[in-house]
């Protein structure tokens, strides 16, 4: 009989629940404006909202159902939800916003994923934080899929590219979850 290791038995599409650590770090920060770019059907965004004091969500396909519930259940939170790609929303907000938490998980493209992180990187309060979503794809199959893409290759380009003002931390768990956070780079004392 062949011995079972574990590194011989595939792990689950999920093996880290990354909304728990989203939760965890929203309570913490209490983000005065938390931005979600990709909502779908809204599992992660509702459960982040009380933690905030304004949410704004990002889809081309927003439930009317999911946002009447979150309205009625979180009354004096202002909740705003816009129906469109990420690239028509960055067309679309007022150039003075700022946002303390974001969380990516749009377009799992390379490139669409890159282009979501330098449209709102200037847009992010200092020691903000923004999270990547399936960053730590477990095999090559999850790289190639839609669902996952290739958005683990941001973080990558951030280091390669912006690390005088961004710091990274991924998570090695499948599908993977990096937090950046807007940092001073050398000038951490007088940031």
């Amino acid at each position: 009989m062949k011995q079972m290791h574990l590194r011989n038995v595939p792990p689950p599409a999920e093996t880290f629940d990354h909304i728990e650590l989203i939760k965890w770090l929203a309570a913490w920060i209490k983000p005065e404006h938390y931005l979600e770019l990709g909502v779908r059907n809204g599992v992660c965004f509702k459960q982040i909202i009380p933690f905030t004091k304004k949410s704004t969500g990002v889809d081309i396909v927003i439930d009317d159902s999911l946002t009447n519930l979150i309205k009625n259940l979180t009354p004096d939170i202002e909740v705003n939800y816009y129906k469109g790609t990420t690239d028509e929303y960055f067309n679309s907000i007022d150039k003075n916003i700022l946002f303390d938490l974001v969380f990516i998980d749009a377009d799992h493209s390379y490139e669409q994923c890159l282009n979501d992180f330098l449209n709102v990187k200037d847009y992010v309060v200092k020691n903000g934080f923004v999270i990547f979503h399936d960053t730590y794809p477990y095999t090559e199959k999850f790289m190639q899929t839609k669902v996952r893409g290739e958005c683990y290759k941001v973080p990558f380009y951030i280091k390669e590219n912006l690390s005088d003002e961004w710091e990274l931390v991924t998570l090695p768990f499948n599908p993977g979850l990096t937090i950046a956070k807007k940092s001073p780079g050398k000038n951490i004392w007088k940031y």
